[in-house]
């Protein structure tokens, strides 16, 4: 074989080379990102419990007629892997079927990466400010729709 056509083949055997391992390496990707959302976000309420926290939080004023209340929702993440807080959603409605609107600090990127973190197989609490009704007479607590759970709780307010 002449030098020109070794050369042919080594180019495209290098080529072949580098296309298995593209492929090799999208197909792993592929597996774990789908493991992930098969697997992660699995979560089950254990309990939940709120605190009057007044007509002000932070340096904000609720609005005539609302308290804020602060919610903390003890969760066990029953998925493979483990999930920052600040990722479990819920969705907290009053007795009366009235949507308590949630109350987000300033974004802090290291406060973001320091939230508290739900380890796979183990509980967490999982804590959200919202406005109440003043008159409420109790919370019901769910899962937010991006959020997969079970159960609910029911929190009596004083």
């Amino acid at each position: 074989m002449n030098q020109t056509a070794k050369c042919i083949v080594r180019i495209l055997y290098i080529f072949a080379m580098v296309i298995i391992g593209f492929a090799a390496i999208g197909g792993y990707m592929f597996v774990r990102i789908h493991d992930m959302y098969d697997n992660g976000g699995n979560y089950e309420i254990v309990s939940a419990k709120a605190e009057k926290i007044g007509r002000t939080y932070e340096e904000n004023t609720a609005p005539e007629g609302v308290s804020y209340y602060r919610v903390s929702v003890k969760v066990k993440n029953t998925g493979q892997y483990a999930d920052r807080c600040e990722d479990i959603y819920f969705e907290i409605t009053t007795d009366a079927g009235n949507i308590c609107i949630k109350e987000y600090g300033a974004y802090d990127a290291i406060l973001q990466k320091a939230a508290p973190v739900a380890p796979a197989g183990r509980t967490a609490n999982v804590e959200n400010v919202v406005w109440v009704p003043d008159g409420s007479k109790g919370l019901i607590v769910n899962f937010g729709a991006n959020t997969e759970g079970k159960g609910s709780a029911e929190i009596a307010l004083e």
